[in-house]
């Protein structure tokens, strides 16, 4: 009987969000977990004109758009083919990604979401900016205790990490991706960048070959 040990290489993906926020948020695009088991979010913060809150949340999996419906508030609305309806419930988050102009986390609305026509469409209460569609839609929701992290004027030129392995996500209600949110707490809010840092199982289990 031979022992015969197993190295596996260790690869690391990234993704990188954009590096400029004002006086709203931006998001990042959903990244599986599927194959990784732990994840490092690197925010590179500049000089500040005010508070920036950096939060990373857990996501489902991500569904082209392919409607929208430009709106005030409780006024617009996205479309997902397929019949996702009963997954859309009163007061869950969904997070726009990748999108011409509608990149953000909006919250399901009292109208909830309804199957026709091959499209299942999601009702908002939050406006929406562009009739566009394009871009993704994911489902996401916080970690619990939260992954955040506050970043004030006084902590201008600094870099900041919030980690997470893939244990930490509820897989068995679906949530195995996260999703990064930069929100600005005033205007002219600076430079915020963020690096996702994802890495696989380091060692291959050993196995025997007779």
């Amino acid at each position: 009987m031979a022992h015969t040990q197993f190295q596996k290489e260790n690869k690391v993906t990234l993704g990188v969000l954009n590096q400029d926020i004002d006086a709203n948020s931006f998001v990042g695009d959903a990244w599986s977990m599927s194959k990784a088991h732990h994840a490092a979010v690197i925010f590179d913060v500049g000089v500040l004109g005010s508070d920036v809150v950096c939060s990373v949340l857990q996501g489902m999996k991500s569904h082209p758009i392919v409607a929208a419906t430009a709106g005030g508030a409780e006024a617009g609305n996205f479309g997902i083919a397929g019949d996702y309806a009963a997954l859309f419930t009163v007061g869950l988050l969904l997070v726009v990604h990748g999108s011409t102009g509608n990149d953000e986390i909006y919250t399901v609305d009292a109208a909830g979401a309804a199957y026709a026509g091959g499209v299942t469409t999601i009702e908002v209460d939050e406006a929406v900016a562009s009739a566009v569609a394009d871009g993704y839609l994911t489902l996401v929701k916080v970690f619990a205790p939260a992954k955040t992290v506050t970043y004030t004027t006084a902590t201008d030129e600094c870099v900041g990490i919030l980690e997470l392995d893939a244990s930490e996500l509820d897989v068995a209600n679906g949530y195995e991706s996260i999703v990064v949110q930069i929100t600005a707490a005033g205007a002219n809010a600076g430079v915020v960048g963020a690096v996702v840092v994802r890495t696989p199982l380091r060692v291959e289990p050993a196995s025997l070959i007779t």
